[in-house]
């Protein structure tokens, strides 16, 4: 029997639902946004959004954190239906290399929301060791 795999679509929903979710309750969680590059586009189209700045490799979605920021390359549950593309590799990188940010690839949403139950936790500790030092 074949098994159902959402679309990265699907589990970015789930996603974008869970941390809309987390916010009401989180005041560490300050913002989160999706970013919309993925997709078939016409030429005029595609044209016109890399004039307005939006470039390949971008992250699917980030959320900002009181003292860090997640930024998360979505994928569908099975990695051989999945392909992390060398733009997007390159992008993670060199977010991963900046202060307080945390870019990573999430097979599904059951590991995207891992990603942010942990680092929510790392972010909440952050918080109260900045408030013991003042």
């Amino acid at each position: 029997m074949l098994k159902f795999i959402p679309k990265e679509r699907d589990e970015q929903i789930k996603l974008h639902q869970y941390v809309n979710f987390l916010k009401q309750k989180n005041k560490n969680l300050i913002l989160s946004w999706a970013t919309p590059n993925g997709g078939s586009r016409n030429k005029i189209e595609a044209r016109n959004m890399r004039a307005e700045g939006v470039q390949r490799g971008i992250p699917d979605y980030t959320i900002v954190f009181e003292n860090l920021t997640l930024y998360i390359e979505m994928k569908r549950a099975k990695k051989s239906l999945s392909h992390v593309s060398k733009e997007q590799k390159e992008v993670l990188g060199k977010l991963n290399e900046t202060k307080h940010n945390i870019a990573i690839v999430c097979y599904g949403f059951d590991e995207a929301k891992e990603a942010v139950d942990k680092y929510l936790k790392i972010d909440l500790l952050m918080s109260r060791q900045n408030k013991e030092f003042i």
